[in-house]
């Protein structure tokens, strides 16, 4: 218990790192730290049995248990943005709280109550392993198959609970004096906790991996296919880093010849001072709009553009995206 413990703190450690740096962008890591918090308390307040009263070292303790396991099953379901009725766990939720608080104070047995828990977190792991690996919309399921996995075995280590319960009869008193089966229960469950720790934190990278790659996808489309000429450029040197097809068209360049050049390099200023001021208005605003401006092109020609650009950041560096819109014909 001790041990467990220890390890439920790193765990919660690693949740609330995960809530900090994604409650804006995913739903359901909230809960996740929320229920990672109820299992340590639920394991302060059993160490704490003898010298706390029972309905906090023991009805309270389950209560937590179970609800924390609850709200698991609610973050899987956030996670891949469904909704269900959730009367049924509620009512069973208040049902394997009173059954314990019956089991504490009316007729007393701590294997009864072991039982009744193994059954509660039974219920709800259950469910989290259907809507991981079956239950979930198609395209979230790769996502949750690791967290799913982990949540079938708490299944099995509680059936196994079970049938012992009801195969071998090695009946206690005192809570801390299990039986070899009962510790190895609760190495195991230890042990899968971290594991659903880990996946989970694996679910929610592999989600924002996911995200990034699709975004980076929209972009590169957009980015490439638009019919205005686009630059992105360091803003420490004015060196392109990509410039897109409307660009090559318009200026006459490759983009061999134009990565890791500045404007300066490629002679694309018609005049100087438009330059320094369109410089000088991008530090002080961060943005450009709508400006009309000449540019030469590499025959030498002067085209007439409207010239957009503003600041971005790109890697953790200031960078310029510049959209310039050939308007000579016009």
């Amino acid at each position: 218990v001790f041990s467990y413990v220890l390890t439920d703190i790193v765990c919660l450690a690693v949740m609330l790192i995960l809530w900090r740096h994604n409650r804006n962008r995913f739903a359901g890591t909230g809960l996740w730290a929320i229920d990672y918090a109820f299992q340590l308390t639920a394991l302060v307040l059993i160490i704490l049995r003898g010298a706390i009263p029972d309905w906090a070292s023991i009805v309270l303790a389950n209560a937590l248990v179970m609800t924390g396991a609850f709200l698991g099953y609610l973050a899987l379901l956030r996670f891949a943005g469904e909704k269900r009725n959730q009367t049924f766990n509620y009512i069973f939720l208040a049902a394997s709280i009173l059954v314990h608080a019956t089991l504490t104070y009316m007729t007393p047995d701590v294997d009864a109550r072991s039982l009744n828990t193994s059954i509660g977190l039974g219920v709800f792991t259950f469910q989290c392993a259907w809507f991981a690996l079956a239950g979930s919309p198609a395209a979230e399921r790769p996502l949750m198959r690791w967290a799913g996995s982990v949540f079938a075995l708490f299944v099995i280590v509680g059936l196994l609970r079970i049938g012992h319960y009801f195969t071998i009869s090695d009946s206690r008193a005192d809570f801390f004096a299990p039986s070899a089966f009962d510790a190895s229960i609760m190495i195991a469950y230890q042990i899968l906790f971290i594991a659903l720790t880990f996946s989970v934190v694996l679910m929610y990278n592999r989600r924002l991996v996911s995200d990034i790659q699709t975004g980076e996808e929209k972009f590169s489309k957009a980015f490439h296919s638009s019919p205005y000429a686009i630059t992105i450029s360091r803003a420490s040197d004015g060196r392109m880093l990509e410039v897109n097809e409307g660009f090559v068209r318009l200026s006459g360049f490759t983009p061999e010849e134009c990565i890791g050049k500045t404007s300066l390099d490629l002679n694309l200023w018609h005049k100087e001072e438009d330059r320094v001021r369109l410089v000088r208005d991008l530090l002080d605003h961060g943005i450009v709009q709508d400006r009309d401006l000449p540019f030469r092109v590499k025959s030498g020609q002067a085209v007439e553009t409207i010239f957009s650009a503003q600041t971005i950041t790109i890697d953790g560096e200031p960078c310029i995206l510049s959209s310039i819109n050939d308007i000579s014909d016009r």
